[in-house]
Parts: C-alpha cells; structure tokens; sequence
C-alpha cells in the first residue's frame, strides 16, 4: 500500500491492538489475564488488516521495547510492522519494499465509582427499604436504584435520605424525605464493579489466586483446613491475621478481636460475632465465598452477621495497600445470595460492600460509618446513620487509556 495509508493502518492496528489487551487487564495482572490480554491485542491488531506474525505483544512492556512504561504491571505493548512498496527509493537501490513499524501503550488508570449506594435488582418492589427513624446522610453522593417497580425505594416512619442525587429506574414520585435531586425513570446502571476479579482457588483448591498474581494460602489462625472445613472462633482479646479460613470466622461473645491488615477469605462459614463481641482492623479485605471441595456444612456459603450489638471499626484498604481491593470491606461471591447485616452500638465502617446477589441490611442505634454499598437489594431499620466514604476509602473503576 502507499506509505500514507500504510502509516494510518499499522497506527490504528497498535492502538486498537493496545486498547483491547489492556481491557483484559482491568480484570487482573496474573498469568491468565496476561495471556487473554495478548491474544485480544493480536485479534484486534490483525482486525486492521495486519497478519498476526506482523504484530509484537509485551505486557508487561520489556526493556527492549523502549516504552516509558517497561515493567509496568498493567500495560500492554503493542508494536505492528508492516511492508510497503517503495517507489522513489527504488530508482536508487535495489529495495522493492521497506519495513515501517507503529507503537502503541496502553494501560487503566481507575477513576473513583460515581455511586455511594447502587441497588441492582431490577424489578424489586422496596429494593432500597427504610424503617423506623433510619437515615441516609450522603449528602456529597449518589444514589441508583436499578428497580424498575414503581414502588422500588419504600421509606415508613421518620426516614430521610440526604444524597445530591437520588436517581431510580421506577416511575415512581418521590416517597418524601429526600434531601436532593430526584430522578424517576432513570437510565439503569450496570454494576459498577462487574470488572472486578475475585479470587480463584488453585493448587488442588488449597490456595487462592489474585488478579495481581499473588498467592493466598491458609491463615495461620484457621483451625480448618481445605479437607476439614471448621469455624475460627476467637474470643477474649486476641489479633489474628489475613489468609484462607476454612469454615470461617465467628467472633465469640464479648471478644475483642483486631484484624490485622491484608486479604482474609472466608471459605464457608461466612463471619458472624456474638453479643458485644468488638472487631477492629485497618487496611482490611473480606472475600465471603465457599470451601469448592467441601461445599457443605461449614464449608458452604455463609452470611457476613455482624450486627450482635457491639463496635465495628475496620477500615478497608488504601490504594497503597491493596491497587486490586482498595476501598472494599466486603466482597461476596458473585454466585452467592447469602445476606449481609451490618450494626451495632458504636463503629466506624470505611469502605465498601459488594455483593451483587445479596441483600445489605443495616441496624443498630448509632452512627455505622462512611460506607458505600453495591448490592442486590439494601434495607435499614432502626436508627442507624453513615456517611459518604472519602476518596481514599472508594474504589476505583478502570478506565483504559492510551498512554504512548
């Protein structure tokens, strides 16, 4: 082709090549994710027209590749080489065709989720529910209910919700007690956290992998194992620490137990705490799913309970601490419908809590927290408050950018 058109095609075959590799890594950075990155970058690049032998795909970048991104976790290189026919140059050397190559980088930069509270049912009547004297205060976030019941927000007694945005799919007048802009008959939201990868058991399902590549394995405190599932139970006042507990965790009456900061997977059992039972930890991570070789008993899926009465202070990680689960308390199992309550007497929850098929309930008599919440349904009751988690304390949803 002339080398003009030859320029535009091999420039949009990196770009496009670049873009769609690093849509693969928003996922995760481990082996897998890199190898389904490369083949999606080779696919789109030869969509061009560019035959795959032509195409040179990094991720991350080598030094070879002169890239200002080499050895970024998260970047994809993409170098396209393409023949044209020379025509001047011919006159003057025996060469009929020259290589010319284009270079692309891509890679995500993650933008803080827009939506303090998303509520994905799509059809429940009271899909966001409030009873009593509960209060909402996020009044610097956003509300969406993904509802399309014309009764999808139910709100009974002295509630309020305080938000800058309260916007539903339902075609329903305000319920009243909305401090706000309200939106009926909203677009609907997808899951602003669909991209996030979860961890995935590996080594004949007795460890777990990360999407950042890294290995969990069982926690030093667990009592179970992968084989033997059985329930963690803590009590007096006592630290334990991250990894795989088989079974679970159920904090004993009156315990006063400190989470020291990292990744904890609850397989089976889920987490529950007895009367006055304190939880306190920071830079903390929860993945609530099942024991996949024993699915059963204490090791099938259990609900995170933790509304006994007593004090909730755990905070979720930075973006320092963890670049994959930053600004998530809880996560549970996308195949998972078991509940999650959350109360008490006193706490400070920072963070977030996704499960996208399960219901939230929020209780107590006091200020929870600063939490955010994606999840299938959302009920309060009681007088307990929060607040809008800060920028540090809020997840981050990929965006891919063309960095070179």
């Amino acid at each position: 082709p002339p080398a003009g058109a030859a320029r535009r095609r091999r420039r949009r075959a990196a770009d496009a090549g670049a873009q769609a590799g690093a849509w693969i890594l928003t996922q995760g950075t481990n082996a897998v994710y890199q190898t389904n990155a490369i083949a999606a970058a080779t696919l789109y690049a030869s969509l061009n027209g560019i035959a795959s032998n032509n195409v040179v795909v990094e991720t991350p970048p080598r030094a070879d590749s002169n890239s200002l991104y080499v050895g970024s976790n998260g970047c994809i290189f993409v170098q396209v080489t393409l023949p044209v026919n020379t025509t001047f140059l011919r006159l003057l050397s025996s060469w009929h065709t020259i290589s010319v190559r284009a270079a692309a980088t891509a890679g995500s930069t993650p933008a803080p989720i827009p939506i303090t509270l998303e509520i994905l049912n799509p059809t429940m009547s009271g899909a966001l529910s409030m009873k009593g004297n509960a209060s909402i205060n996020i009044s610097g976030g956003a509300v969406m209910v993904d509802s399309s019941s014309s009764s999808a927000i139910s709100m009974n007694g002295n509630t309020s919700i305080a938000a800058a945005v309260v916007d539903v799919v339902g075609h329903e007048p305000s319920p009243g007690g909305i401090t706000g802009q309200y939106n009926a008959g909203a677009a609907y939201q997808p899951d602003l956290l669909a991209k996030l990868g979860a961890p995935v058991f590996t080594n004949g399902n007795t460890a777990v992998l990360y999407p950042d590549g890294t290995l969990g394995t069982t926690s030093t405190n667990s009592v179970g194992t992968a084989a033997v599932p059985k329930t963690t139970s803590p009590s007096g006042t006592v630290t334990i620490h991250p990894g795989i507990y088989w079974g679970g965790i159920s904090l004993g009456a009156g315990a006063n137990v400190t989470f020291a900061p990292g990744r904890y997977v609850l397989a089976g059992g889920g987490i529950s705490a007895g009367a006055n039972a304190t939880a306190t930890g920071s830079g903390v991570f929860f993945y609530n799913t099942n024991d996949p070789t024993h699915p059963s008993g204490a090791g099938d899926y259990g609900p995170i309970d933790l509304s006994g009465g007593g004090s909730l202070n755990i905070a979720a990680s930075t973006s320092a601490q963890d670049a994959v689960y930053a600004g998530i308390i809880f996560f549970n199992d996308r195949n998972s419908s078991t509940a999650i309550s959350l109360g008490g007497n006193s706490g400070n929850l920072q963070g977030y809590v996704y499960a996208k098929g399960s219901a939230l309930s929020l209780s107590g008599n006091s200020y929870i927290g600063s939490i955010g919440a994606i999840v299938d349904s959302m009920s309060i009751k009681g007088t307990p408050s929060f607040s809008t988690p800060t920028m540090f304390f809020t997840p981050g949803t990929p965006t891919v950018t063309l960095l070179e």
